[in-house]
């Protein structure tokens, strides 16, 4: 059997292997902020969550599963430049097809145009 210690968030949450669990209470939530919570896991991985009071008998919590987190993808640094601006583009423009910008030309009575070359 494993215990682990983790301390509850202001909306009586935490998280344990990759899974977030909010605990629920028929006292106030404030009271049960910050507080203390041991995970216990047996052989067949089932969870149970104990919280214990000032000199109380610890005591098994209700708890509901609230959000699978999704393991991050593995991405090498030569394409995450490409990847992050597919986002990008998905994010803004759903379902339009993007037009690239010509090439700045300069017009011919430019100061660039104007200078002669010595040979």
């Amino acid at each position: 059997m494993k215990k682990d210690t983790r301390v509850l968030s202001k909306n009586l949450e935490l998280q344990h292997k990759n899974l977030t669990y909010q605990i629920q209470t028929d006292r106030p939530t404030y009271s049960m902020r910050n507080a203390k919570v041991i995970i216990t896991e047996d052989w067949f991985d089932r969870i149970k969550i104990y919280y214990q009071g000032n000199h109380q008998k610890p005591k098994e919590l209700k708890y509901k599963i609230l959000i699978r987190n999704p393991k991050s993808e593995i991405i090498s640094t030569k394409l995450l430049n490409i990847y992050m601006d597919n986002i990008k583009i998905k994010q803004q423009m759903p379902n339009r097809v993007l037009k690239t910008k010509p090439k700045y030309k300069p017009a011919s009575n430019h100061p660039w145009k104007q200078y002669a070359y010595a040979n």
